[in-house]
């Protein structure tokens, strides 16, 4: 091959890793599920499960926040 001939690279590109988007996908379904259980706690007059669904938001905001590298 000759000096002048430009070789074909292809651009690297960042892809996330499979472990980051499956601890996205179950944060995010246990946030909806913390507002859900909020929700049904008004239904039942429940300060305590209110309570539960608060914590539950924030270790959903908690756990993606300390798994960066």
């Amino acid at each position: 091959m000759d000096e002048r001939e430009h070789t074909w690279s292809e651009p690297t590109t960042e892809r996330p890793a499979p472990s980051g988007v499956l601890t996205f996908a179950l944060c995010f379904l246990l946030l909806i599920g913390a507002f859900v259980l909020m929700a049904y706690s008004f239904d039942l007059a429940s300060g305590a499960l209110f309570a539960v669904g608060i914590v539950l938001a924030s270790v959903a905001f908690a756990v993606p926040m300390t798994s960066r590298a």
